[in-house]
């Protein structure tokens, strides 16, 4: 859901759980809490409220980050850039 969320440009606040933080690697895209922290839960859905242009900051920094990320064009280069050395390789062995 966090990812469906930030390509809807929604802002995402989410506990510091598995490879969530992942997401926040290099930049702060996502709002990340520790678990339990209901009131920091509560003040960053205030904050995220009452400042739009960080909300917009958040949401399109995140969708940005995934469209890159996750970019298929791009990942079908380097996967044939990974098949082209192997060929070349076998090639050099011979």
């Amino acid at each position: 859901t966090i990812t469906e969320s930030i390509y809807l440009g929604i802002p995402v606040i989410s506990c510091n759980t598995g490879l969530i933080p992942s997401l926040n690697e290099g930049d702060e895209r996502i709002i990340i809490l520790e678990r339990g922290d209901i009131s920091g839960l509560a003040q960053k859905i205030l904050l995220l409220l009452e400042n739009p242009g960080l909300r917009e900051q958040y949401a399109e920094k995140a969708r940005r980050y995934l469209i890159e990320k996750y970019d298929n064009k791009a990942e079908a280069k380097r996967m044939l850039r990974i098949y082209q050395e192997i060929l070349w390789l076998e090639k050099a062995k011979k």
